[in-house]
């Protein structure tokens, strides 16, 4: 595997961040003096009519992502965007797919 330290810094800041789970947040709520503290996970349906609406999700106009992938070589980015199509299409034909998305969420209320 080549080693690519650009790459890891954007998963670093993609993936690596405080308060990964809904215990997490309860907690960190809860310490802050909030009552009747809830939280949940909530999943989208993300639909995509084809390989390029897709990559143009990607790279939307404030995305990390198209910041790393624009900074590439222009034959590195050729390659990643091959292996994501590839991956997107998963050997069938390019077309619509959806994809879920999730995000945890968390509401409290201050004061008594």
């Amino acid at each position: 595997m080549i080693a690519y330290p650009a790459g890891d810094e954007l998963r670093s800041r993609i993936f690596d961040i405080p308060y990964q789970s809904e215990d997490a947040l309860f907690d960190l709520w809860s310490d802050a003096g909030l009552r009747d503290v809830d939280t949940a996970t909530l999943s989208i349906r993300m639909d995509f009519l084809d390989f390029e609406d897709y990559w143009q999700s990607l790279l939307g106009a404030h995305s990390l992502i198209r910041d790393f992938f624009t900074g590439l070589d222009p034959e590195l980015a050729h390659q990643l965007r091959t292996a994501t199509e590839r991956s997107y299409l998963g050997g069938k034909d390019d077309g619509r797919r959806s994809l879920v998305a999730s995000a945890m969420v968390v509401r409290g209320i201050v004061g008594e």
